[in-house]
């Protein structure tokens, strides 16, 4: 499988070891942003120059183009944490170019309840969801 992860970038060093679980099993991943530099702090800080957040975005939309499958982790309702949500354009993408939709940890709007969309409170139930990858 072809995956795209997402999350708030905050959460970078967990997602790149989601990525060698996805990785060891055979699969592969596309997101790019999670070979990113945690110092940059999601290409929204002032020392990032315009052009270099438009190709974040771009980068973005072409590797989750490549993917087959999107993975999505939120964070609690209640969570104070990244409030920006670039993760939610990404899903929205996604699901316009009819990707496997899989949402962790919460349901943050009213599209992770359509029908299409796969749920799991944690990452295990998710990986136990994926299909082996013959080596």
């Amino acid at each position: 499988m072809i995956i795209y992860l997402a999350a708030r970038y905050a959460r970078l060093s967990e997602l790149q070891n989601y990525q060698a679980d996805l990785l060891a099993l055979g699969h592969e991943v596309t997101s790019r942003w999670l070979g990113g530099d945690p110092s940059l702090d999601d290409g929204m800080n002032v020392h990032v120059k315009d052009e270099t957040r438009q190709q974040f975005a771009l980068d973005d939309i072409e590797d989750i183009a490549i993917a087959d499958t999107f993975i999505g982790f939120t964070d609690p309702p209640t969570s104070s944490l990244g409030a920006r949500g670039g993760r939610h354009v990404e899903f929205g993408i996604a699901y316009a170019m009819s990707k496997r939709l899989i949402v962790i940890g919460h349901r943050q709007n009213i599209f992770h309840w359509l029908s299409e969309v796969e749920f799991y409170r944690t990452w295990g139930e998710a990986l136990a969801a994926l299909p082996k990858v013959k080596q």
